[in-house]
């Protein structure tokens, strides 16, 4: 692969990575508009329970979900990123969550499977939350178990 591309790549990745670090930042501090450009205008995202499609979705899935936490924490771990071609990519994000629900902590673990592409900057095309536990931190200790549930990562991680 020529330099220019292995540059151009290394770019890419940075600026993926910001732009889940940008999602998490904006969740955590209630920016809707802000959250939801950070998709393209027909992206799917989907979560326990649902689907939302496109920028109106979007806005109303955020809006009507994260007041429900007086506060949230997101942090991410592991970030790994696969190119298809220069404008699409594919990645999944490993994160934590704490939750204030009515005075009380709550911990999470999740994972983000996510396509992305780039216009003008790398956006999200889709994401899918998985989550692997939603536990208050009292039962943490009594009530944690691994779920067979949770997917095992993409197919695609095989490569590796």
């Amino acid at each position: 692969m020529p330099l220019t591309d292995r540059v151009e790549r290394l770019e890419s990745r940075v600026a993926i990575g910001e732009l889940v670090a940008s999602y998490f930042a904006h969740v955590d501090a209630r920016r809707y508009d802000q959250l939801v450009a950070l998709f393209t205008e027909d992206a799917v995202l989907e979560y326990p329970g649902g689907v939302a499609h496109g920028h109106e979705e979007l806005l109303s899935f955020y809006e009507s979900q994260l007041p429900t936490y007086q506060a949230t924490y997101h942090y991410s771990h592991g970030h790994i990123v696969r190119f298809d071609d220069p404008g699409i990519a594919r990645g999944f994000v490993d994160a934590h969550a704490e939750h204030e629900i009515n005075g009380a902590l709550v911990l999470a673990a999740l994972r983000y499977d996510d396509t992305y592409r780039r216009g003008e900057r790398w956006r999200f095309g889709s994401r899918a939350l998985r989550m692997r536990y939603f536990l208050p931190i009292d039962r943490f200790a009594s009530g944690y178990r691994h779920s067979a549930k949770f997917p095992p990562p993409p197919d695609w991680v095989d490569d590796l």
